[in-house]
């Protein structure tokens, strides 16, 4: 599930609710591939990872938050704290990577590529 967040509720983010992804986004031509890519990871990982979108209006609203120079950025937290961002567009592949990468230990269901497998022993 995606989870749209805005000023008034950016205090979610510093919950310690364990595995977040929060993108930042550009609401232009490439905002609808990329909130399809996040909407694809987000039915990948299941409830093992949150993801929270917001969109560049709120983010200038809010001052730039936390330290976002540009769109598209994707913060990793745990916790409520920031453990790695990835700048620029990716597609799926390359969000399931970075996540996988920087937090092993999520219940991926997902493998590099993107694709969907079936955890050892559930052929």
């Amino acid at each position: 599930m995606i989870i749209e967040i805005g000023v008034d509720n950016c205090e979610k983010l510093s919950q310690k609710f364990g595995a977040v992804l929060v993108a930042y986004l550009s609401y232009n031509g490439a905002y609808k591939n990329q909130l399809k890519n996040l909407i694809e990871v987000s039915e990948l990982f299941g409830d093992s990872l949150k993801i929270y979108v917001t969109r560049e209006l709120s983010l200038k609203a809010a001052g730039n938050g936390p330290g976002i120079a540009g769109t598209p950025t994707f913060l990793l937290l745990m916790d409520g704290v920031e453990a790695s961002r990835l700048l620029g567009e990716a597609d799926r592949g390359r969000l399931v990577k970075f996540i996988k990468n920087n937090f092993p230990e999520c219940a991926v269901q997902a493998d590099f590529k993107g694709e969907v497998c079936m955890p050892a022993g559930h052929h």
